[in-house]
C-alpha cells in the first residue's frame, strides 16, 4: 500500500528526512575512510586526535550540517491538491536533483575512490618492505576491513549514480526507467543495512562483543 501526505510539510518532512539520512550515511563511509588513512599515515598523531569524542563530534558537525543543508526543500515541495500527490516547483526539482546526486552520490564516490587507491598503495608498500609486528599486522586487517565497507558502498550506490547520470543525458522510457531505478534503489537501501555483517566477518572485537551480548539475552 502507497503512502501518501495531505499536507505541504508532510511531503517536505518526507523528502528532508530522507535526504538527510542518505547524506550523513554516504558521508559517515568517507569519514571512517578518512579516519583509518590519517592513521595510516599519520599513526602518532591520528591515535591522539581520532579518539571517540573527536569522532563524536565529528559526526554531529556532518550531521547539523546536512540537517541545516536541505532545508531548502521546505520551500520547493508542496502537496498539490488536483494531483492528490507531493510536488516540485520546475525549479526546485532542478536544483534539489543537482544537489543531491553531487551531495549524496558523486562527491562521495569521487572521494571514497580516491582514499581507498592511496590505502592500497600504502599496504602495498607496508607488505613490500615487510612491515611486521602484531600492532602493524592488527593496523592492515581494520584498514583491509575499512576498505571492503567503502568498496561494498561504491558497488552498491555506483548503479544508482550510473543510471542518473546517464538518465540525465539520454531519453530513457519510463518503464524501463521505473525498473532501473527500483532495481538500483534497492541496491543503495542494501548499503546502509551490509556494513554490520561486514563488521562481524571481519572484525574480531565486534563478533565477540555481538557473541557476548547474545549470550546474556538468551540466557
Amino acid at each position: 500500500m502507497a503512502v501518501t501526505y495531505s499536507s505541504d510539510i508532510a511531503c517536505a518532512l518526507h523528502e528532508y528526512i530522507a535526504m538527510v539520512n542518505d547524506a550523513a550515511s554516504s558521508w559517515m563511509v568517507i569519514i571512517i575512510t578518512a579516519e583509518r588513512f590519517a592513521i595510516v599515515v599519520w599513526p602518532f598523531a591520528a591515535r591522539t586526535i581520532a579518539t571517540p569524542s573527536f569522532s563524536r563530534k565529528v559526526i554531529v558537525i556532518f550531521t547539523v550540517f546536512f540537517a541545516c543543508y536541505f532545508c531548502y526543500l521546505f520551500k520547493v515541495i508542496a502537496y498539490n491538491v488536483e494531483m492528490d500527490a507531493c510536488v516540485m516547483t520546475q525549479f526546485g526539482g532542478d536544483m534539489h536533483f543537482q544537489s543531491a546526486t553531487v551531495t549524496v552520490v558523486y562527491l562521495p564516490t569521487v572521494l571514497v575512490i580516491a582514499l581507498n587507491i592511496l590505502l592500497a598503495l600504502i599496504l602495498r608498500r607496508s607488505n613490500k618492505f615487510g612491515d611486521g609486528g602484531s600492532k602493524a599486522a592488527s593496523t592492515r586487517k581494520a584498514t583491509v576491513m575499512v576498505m571492503t565497507v567503502s568498496i561494498l558502498f561504491l558497488i552498491f550506490t555506483y548503479p544508482t549514480a550510473s543510471v542518473l547520470l546517464v538518465s540525465t543525458y539520454v531519453p530513457i522510457k519510463r518503464s524501463i526507467l521505473n525498473i532501473l531505478s527500483a532495481v538500483t534503489g534497492a541496491a543503495y537501501a542494501m548499503n546502509s543495512a551490509i556494513n554490520f555483517y561486514v563488521y562481524l566477518l571481519a572484525g574480531d572485537e565486534v563478533r565477540n562483543f555481538v557473541k557476548e551480548k547474545l549470550m546474556q539475552w538468551f540466557k
